[in-house]
């Protein structure tokens, strides 16, 4: 059986607000970001990519995609790095790992909340021969 690979699942779940921003364009690579809560993953796709399912934890997956001439999008390869900071200025580093599987290439990091949490997300996101460029964004998550 195949699994359907973790960054659809955040695709298709992710608990950001509508009209909330999920990518970024940086010029020759638009980056996406997404958050969902870790039950949303089978427990079969938890076992193969290490995840714990927890109501208190979310996980965080990154996207970096090089536009080409085509503009169709193809994974690149990047130097990512996490951190979120609550509402009380509590900054929490996450580390990401990356995954690569049916021709996509992603960036996965866990986040453990204590009850509801307004994040402020920062990352830092460096392409392939490209200058480190930095995303924030602010995701209300709430644990499942």
């Amino acid at each position: 059986m195949r699994l359907l690979p973790v960054w659809a699942l955040c695709l298709a779940f992710s608990s950001f607000p509508v009209g909330a921003e999920s990518s970024r364009d940086l010029g020759n690579v638009v980056v996406h970001f997404s958050t969902m809560p870790s039950t949303m993953v089978t427990a079969e796709v938890a076992r193969a990519h290490a995840i714990t399912r927890s109501k208190n934890r979310h996980l965080l997956t990154v996207s970096v995609l090089d536009k080409g001439p085509d503009g169709l999008g193809r994974p690149l390869a990047a130097r990512v790095a996490a951190r979120a900071t609550n509402l009380n200025g509590q900054l929490r580093t996450i580390p990401l790992r990356e995954v690569r599987e049916s021709g996509a290439i992603y960036y996965l990091g866990e986040v453990r909340i204590s009850g509801e949490e307004t994040l402020d997300f920062e990352l830092e996101v460096t392409p392939p021969q490209g200058e480190t460029q930095t995303i924030r964004f602010r995701r209300q998550l709430v644990p499942e």
